[in-house]
């Protein structure tokens, strides 16, 4: 055999040209037996193994189409508004409890009977355990699932499906079916972990909301200038240079009722009738501009207060030197005229409108 022929052989018997082994390749299925298992333990001292896993995504109402009896519907919550479950079934549930009350699994069929919330009192050490490290697992290994699955814990019980279907939200699921031994074969159960799915890390959601909260919060605090118009009066350059205390300037009767809030740039931006509140001046919002009067947007003809002064311009005229002013429509008849200000100036009381 020549040096070559030794050489080749050799090689092969290395395992030359072979696949590399896929040891310390980390799955969700791999992550769940470990989490299962030492979640078991540090919870109950109880043993307890994967026998089976399967993965999946799922909505509400299929997912509920499929669950048997007598299971515990454990609710499980992210945040205050991010919703998962944990469902555990009847023989799940009996080993928990034994192993709990008894200090040992019994090798019997479990009863057949509804969970009771003290059942679920004794099942949360052990469902928080597994998702607290489900969730670090996953994220240790840096798996696409981990932004699903990180900063779940349970929160209660939940009575039947009608409750599930109100409060779980109308979005994909993951689904993780476990079936599991307790006990080496003692009983042999189910469980059924159900979450939202996500594309975003929950770190980075908190990051998001946090910048929408202070930019509203900015915003919402941000000055905003409101102007009321009574009515546009034209006036000449003689007259308006003869002003002085005490000139009286005739207004249309119906300016209390139809006054125009505008915006910074003129815009109309709704309609109120004018009143007191506190002793102050103040505007009661009576209807939205558009849909008052059918006053039409700029891009189709004249402007909104153009609009509004061609409504005021056809008004009756009253001479206040020679009338009382009349009663604001839609308030009390005995109320006093408008005066000068004050708590009895004659005002509608918005806090009566």
């Amino acid at each position: 055999m020549t040096d070559d022929g030794t050489d080749s052989v050799m090689r092969r018997k290395a395992g030359a040209g072979r696949p590399p082994p896929e040891i310390g390749q980390i799955t969700t299925s791999s992550v769940l037996h470990t989490a299962l298992a030492q979640g078991a333990e540090d919870a109950l001292g109880l043993v307890a193994s994967v026998a089976a896993f399967d993965e999946g995504r799922v909505t509400v109402s299929s997912f509920m189409q499929d669950l048997p009896e007598n299971v515990l519907l454990g609710l499980c919550e992210r945040g205050q508004e991010e919703f998962g479950m944990v469902i555990l079934d009847q023989e799940s549930l009996a080993a928990l409890i034994e192993i709990q009350t008894m200090g040992r699994v019994a090798p019997t069929p479990a009863a057949a009977r509804a969970p009771t919330r003290t059942d679920a009192l004794l099942c949360a050490d052990f469902i928080n355990q597994i998702l607290l490290l489900f969730a670090q697992g996953t994220t240790d290994a840096a798996l696409p699932i981990a932004p699903s699955v990180t900063g779940y814990h349970y929160i209660q019980p939940l009575a039947d499906l009608r409750a599930v279907e109100m409060t779980l939200a109308d979005c994909p699921y993951n689904l993780f079916t476990i079936k599991i031994d307790f006990s080496d074969g003692a009983k042999t159960g189910e469980m059924r972990i159900l979450l939202p799915l996500c594309e975003a890390a929950p770190e980075v959601q908190k990051i998001n909301i946090a910048w929408e909260n202070d930019l509203a919060n900015l915003v919402g605090g941000t000055h905003a200038e409101v102007e009321a118009v009574l009515a546009r009066k034209e006036l000449s350059l003689s007259e308006v240079t003869a002003l002085q205390v005490g000139s009286i300037i005739t207004l249309p009767r119906e300016v209390v009722s139809q006054i125009l809030l505008v915006d910074m740039d003129g815009e109309g931006i709704t309609f109120g009738r004018l009143g007191q509140a506190s002793g102050m001046r103040a505007v009661c919002i009576t209807e939205p501009f558009s849909q008052t009067n059918g006053i039409s947007s700029e891009a189709e003809g004249p402007t909104q207060l153009q609009m509004v002064d061609a409504i005021i311009d056809r008004a009756p005229m009253i001479d206040l030197e020679s009338q009382p002013a009349p009663t604001p429509p839609d308030t009390p008849s005995n109320q006093e005229p408008l005066g000068d200000g004050g708590a009895k100036s004659g005002m509608p009381d918005m806090q009566n409108v």
